[in-house]
């Protein structure tokens, strides 16, 4: 599903609630169908509050998110690295590559 289905849908399934009131008497969908219509009212201002102040706090800085990439693959190559390094030891030690399968 696109982007534009996705918010067509929950307008829909909004008003849906809203008007189920008539038939299933149950004033909590009534709530569930406002807060979803308020949401999807102000969703432009929401947003822009949630990375205006995630910026500023300091959750979604360029910095921060750079260096855990970074040092995931660093991680990474370590792993790799201990790998070929394990293999290389086993066959000096055995005379032969051994399977997976140790039967």
């Amino acid at each position: 599903m696109n982007q534009k289905s996705i918010f067509d849908l929950l307008k829909y399934l909004s008003l849906f609630f809203v008007i189920s009131f008539f038939f299933f008497h149950n004033i909590y969908l009534v709530f569930c169908g406002i807060i979803i219509s308020l949401y999807l009212i102000n969703i432009k201002y929401i947003n822009s509050y949630i990375s205006y102040y995630g910026i500023r706090v300091g959750f979604l800085e360029n910095k921060t998110l750079d260096n855990s990439i970074k040092i995931m693959q660093e991680r990474k190559e370590e792993e790799e690295s201990d790998d070929v390094s394990k293999l290389v030891e086993d066959v000096e030690e055995l005379g032969y590559i051994p399977s997976l399968d140790r039967s």
